[in-house]
């Protein structure tokens, strides 16, 4: 039995405009690709998400894909950096990361970069205390 559900949340803006849709398909097949090479097989299912963006000071409404695997062990970094990359991408103020039914905000570009509250590192020291 798989006990672990990790999902990413693939934006489809680039910060507030729409993103071309032949981009936003590569970044979801390169999201499924890699959660399937990692866990063996991945899921996309589309839905409707806003954001308020502290950066425009607005409300964000726009079409995300939730790629997601089930699985018996992840490793937290290459999650986090499959992240990173899409907010690099789509010029996001954060990704969604959401494991087992908890959703956390993936702020920092790179390690040590500053993230509202916590540098990144507390946040994964915190996050394997939580999970192991």
């Amino acid at each position: 039995m798989l006990k672990n559900k990790v999902s990413i949340y693939v934006p489809s803006t680039y910060k507030d405009q729409s993103a071309p849709d032949n981009v936003v398909k590569f970044y979801v097949a390169d999201t499924l690709k890699k959660l399937s090479v990692m866990f063996g097989g991945a899921t996309a299912t589309a839905a409707i998400g806003s954001w308020y963006s502290v950066e425009l000071n607005k409300l964000i409404t726009e079409p995300v894909t939730i790629c997601y695997s089930y699985c018996d062990s992840y490793d937290y970094q290459k999650l986090v950096d499959i992240c990173q990359d899409l907010k690099t991408v789509f010029m996001q103020e954060a990704i969604s990361l959401e494991i087992n039914n908890t959703l956390e905000f993936i702020w920092a570009i790179k390690p040590g970069a500053h993230t509202p509250g916590k540098t990144y590192k507390k946040r994964i020291i915190e996050h394997e205390k939580y999970n192991n």
